[in-house]
């Protein structure tokens, strides 16, 4: 118990460390701007080229009249959206600790710094570091599309899987 109350008042330090000092903040919000801007961009980049690639995609339907065409187009330009819109939100907490992952090494060294810790280097070099976030960002990503294929079916049962779906997602997402 004298360890959870040890990582307790650590945390606290280290909130009033951030609290303290408005540019380690700034600093850490930098990552997930940074996720935003290219999920976001992407996403707009997806959305004007959706009537070009959902042309490629259905050659198929080029001698179908004209209303049964443009539906089928729409459709599709619309679930690939949907599905680049869910894999990014999917993603965005697993880019954003890759791309801070120095952003938040420095924030720590800071914090340990000003705590009177060891600031000794732990050994990992940059490309260490780097393979330890895609690493990290990978299992990230997969857990949450298997929870999300999990749920999605469990939806699907009648009655009860409405409202499990719903209870089970919330619980998913908080953990």
């Amino acid at each position: 118990m004298s360890s959870f109350a040890a990582g307790i008042r650590a945390l606290g330090s280290g909130l009033g460390i951030i609290l303290r000092s408005p540019r380690l903040l700034l600093l850490g919000a930098i990552p997930a701007l940074i996720s935003a801007l290219l999920l976001l961009g992407t996403l707009g980049t997806l959305i004007y080229f959706s009537g070009d690639l959902t042309t490629w995609m259905t050659p198929f339907a080029d001698g179908w009249a004209e209303f049964a065409r443009k539906g089928l187009r729409i459709l599709l330009g619309a679930a690939l959206v949907g599905a680049a819109a869910v894999l990014g939100s999917i993603s965005f907490i697993a880019l954003t600790l890759l791309i801070g992952g120095p952003f938040y090494e420095h924030i720590a060294e800071k914090a340990e710094e000003r705590l009177g810790l060891d600031t000794s280097d732990d050994g990992a070099g940059f490309a260490r570091q780097l393979g330890r976030g895609v690493r990290d960002s990978l299992k990230l990503v997969a857990v949450a599309v298997v929870g999300a294929v999990v749920l999605l079916i469990i939806g699907f049962i009648p009655i009860a899987g409405q409202i499990a779906g719903v209870v089970l997602g919330a619980l998913f997402g908080a953990w």
